[in-house]
């Protein structure tokens, strides 16, 4: 299905929003006494709301701190997945959309109960600190995040009876903490504050040395290319031992192919508009069994194979009928991005201060995890299964 390519983009800012920190912070610490343990133990899904799993310096986190977050990222998930499938109530998108959901909460629910503890140590922190957000900041804070869910009023509330979940209290809060976590930082860390004229030059110097090797990996790139195309045409070199021997991406369907739809040949970066809408071109009038090529694509530079047509148009007889879908095997050679960012000074500045922040907030919890005191009443022994997860809406 042409929307999985979108899916990873789409997820990748839920814990962003909610203010979940990286995953290497969140271990630090905590994560070896959270294990993925079927075997009979603590279940957060399964317990009373009331039951302390850890207890943060004295501050008990209980499973209805889990169940609330869990059932808050798979809204989420599940919202922002819906948005890019096609006809998503339809009985087998409709089992396409819960796979994932499932599949994201394997992932995350181990990671819950050490991303909860941070959030407490911060909380904490921020007291004895004397860190304070004000409320302009927060209002911000709330807008922006609103606003990535298409609500431009009503707040919280209004996102969360869009995405179907009952506690708008607790996602105002985790729309809150990455406001938190930022302030927190800054006064524990308060150098990551500072990118110097030095720093700014030294980091276009690496930016303009980057880009000379990258045209020039392109070029070989390019000319290797051609000339297994060449090598592939004159017979010297049947298709599929050429993908053997050369395939660089997604080599076990360089010889097999991959189905392609009318929207995977419409790319959302605008540099590869033209090359895949002249490939789209080819595909659906070449002769089977065609070979053509380079084609830049947004995996790389391809070789590639038509290996069949299906569905309406797949004889290609009429030039108003379009295929369902085409099968292409590709020979595919990394290239590299030779601007893959701006060089620019603002925008290395920019860059220099999210490395410095992340530093500065690993720092930030090797000194809280290093401080806090963790008591486990129930044992360190939880159990996570997706078939115990009963969203509360």
């Amino acid at each position: 299905m042409s929307y999985r390519k979108n899916i990873a983009v789409l997820l990748a800012g839920c814990l962003f929003l909610l203010g979940g920190c990286g995953r290497d912070e969140a271990a630090n610490g905590i994560k070896k006494d959270v294990e993925n343990n079927v075997a009979a133990g603590v279940n957060p899904c399964l317990g009373k709301d009331s039951d302390v799993l850890v207890v943060v310096n004295g501050q008990p986190v209980t499973s209805g701190d889990f169940k609330r977050r869990l059932d808050l990222e798979r809204a989420i998930v599940r919202y922002r997945i819906r948005q890019v499938v096609k006809n998503p109530d339809r009985k087998d998108a409709a089992a396409g959309v819960d796979k994932y959901v499932d599949d994201y909460s394997k992932d995350r629910m181990p990671r819950i109960i050490p991303e909860l503890v941070n959030n407490v140590l911060v909380a904490q922190a921020m007291v004895k600190y004397g860190v304070v957000v004000s409320n302009e900041a927060e209002k911000a804070a709330i807008e922006r995040s609103s606003l990535s869910f298409g609500v431009k009023k009503g707040g919280e509330s209004e996102v969360a009876k869009k995405l179907g979940y009952k506690d708008a209290s607790f996602l105002r809060e985790q729309f809150l903490l990455p406001g938190r976590y930022n302030a927190l930082r800054e006064k524990m860390q308060p150098e990551s504050m500072v990118v110097t004229e030095k720093e700014i030059d030294e980091g276009l110097e690496r930016q303009n040395k980057y880009y000379e090797r990258a045209i020039a990996s392109n070029t070989v790139t390019y000319a290797t290319c051609s000339n297994v195309l060449a090598q592939i045409k004159a017979g010297k070199i049947d298709f599929a031992e050429a993908a053997r021997k050369y395939a660089q991406v997604n080599p076990e369907a360089a010889v097999d192919g991959e189905d392609f739809d009318n929207d995977d040949f419409e790319p959302e970066d605008d540099e590869y508009k033209k090359p895949l809408a002249d490939l789209k071109k080819w595909a659906y009038k070449a002769e089977i069994g065609d070979v053509s090529g380079p084609w830049e694509m947004e995996d790389g530079l391809s070789i590639v194979k038509l290996l069949a047509r299906t569905g309406r148009g797949a004889s290609a007889e009429e030039e108003s009928d379009e295929p369902d879908e085409v099968k292409l095997a590709r020979i595919t050679f990394v290239m590299l991005e030779p601007e893959p960012e701006p060089r620019t000074r603002e925008f290395v500045k920019e860059s220099l201060l999210k490395w410095k922040a992340g530093k500065a907030q690993e720092a930030m919890f090797k000194k809280l995890h290093a401080e806090m005191k963790l008591e486990y009443p129930l044992g360190t022994n939880f159990s996570f299964s997706v078939s115990s997860v009963k969203e509360r809406k």
